[in-house]
């Protein structure tokens, strides 16, 4: 990577102006820098015997005798469980071979999404954070009677007139962001993606009662039901399909996967 520099930081630094420097180091923020850690780490875990899976190369698995070690990576946010505590020590152990870590035995949280372990030992996983900036940017405060994420607005009381295009996909990214954990909006978040091309005073509204409704459901999260001890892990998948059902194409599918008693993606 090749940069330039101000004059007055080159004058600062002892160095020549107008000229072009090769960076030594990747600039952190950068996509390259995140690209070229990526592959450090993958290789420092290959070498160690932790494979990237084909369907998520972030995630990494070992199996170790009858134990086996999950290692999923954001960038530098490493999340890890294994089924033994050795195991997962082991790949510290290694991890500081190469790197300064720090580490938390018990993770609430990561990337944004928050974890919570229920008494019956199920996990809860929510994005209170995001759900808080969107309230405030939208200037959501309280209470409304919107008990379903969409709701029909008749036309002869809502005069439908041109909204901000760049308002409404602000807030539709927003959302689309919240059904990694509240799936029940998935219909109503994908019905509003098809008005985003020229929105309306009355896509707008649709597009805000999704919004009232998770400020009244904010409780709610995505379940990931605990399995009985020994028990497998079962996969049901479904599929839908219909035809002909508007002019513009010949037919449309669609599918979804549930894993044991949790929710469907």
């Amino acid at each position: 990577m090749y940069l330039t520099i101000e004059d007055n930081v080159a004058d600062l630094l002892g160095e020549p102006r107008k000229c072009l420097y090769r960076c030594q180091k990747y600039i952190y923020g950068l996509p390259d820098a995140g690209k070229a850690f990526y592959e450090l780490y993958r290789e420092h875990l290959k070498c160690h015997g932790y494979i990237s899976t084909i369907s998520d190369p972030c995630l990494f698995v070992k199996h170790i005798n009858n134990d086996v070690i999950y290692i999923w990576i954001h960038v530098d946010d490493t999340y890890v469980c294994g089924t033994n505590k050795c195991v997962v020590d082991e790949f510290f152990r290694i991890l500081r071979l190469k790197f300064d870590i720090t580490t938390k035995q018990e993770v609430d949280s990561y990337i944004g999404i928050k974890h919570e372990r229920l008494a019956n030992g199920d996990l809860k996983l929510t994005q209170p954070k995001l759900l808080k900036k969107l309230f405030q940017t939208w200037e959501v405060t309280e209470s409304t009677k919107d008990s379903y994420p969409s709701k029909q607005y008749i036309s002869d009381k809502v005069v439908r007139e041109p909204v901000d295009r760049i308002m409404y996909l602000t807030l539709l990214g927003g959302l689309i962001y919240v059904l990694k954990t509240r799936p029940d909006i998935g219909f109503a978040v994908s019905y509003a993606a098809t008005k985003s091309t020229s929105p309306d005073t009355i896509d707008w509204l649709e597009l805000k009662t999704i919004l009232h409704y998770l400020y009244n459901t904010q409780n709610y999260g995505l379940i990931l039901e605990c399995l009985e001890k020994g028990a497998d892990l079962v996969m049901t998948a479904s599929v839908d399909a219909s035809y002909l059902t508007y002019q513009d194409s010949k037919s449309q599918t669609s599918f979804s996967l549930k894993f044991g008693a949790s929710g469907s993606y």
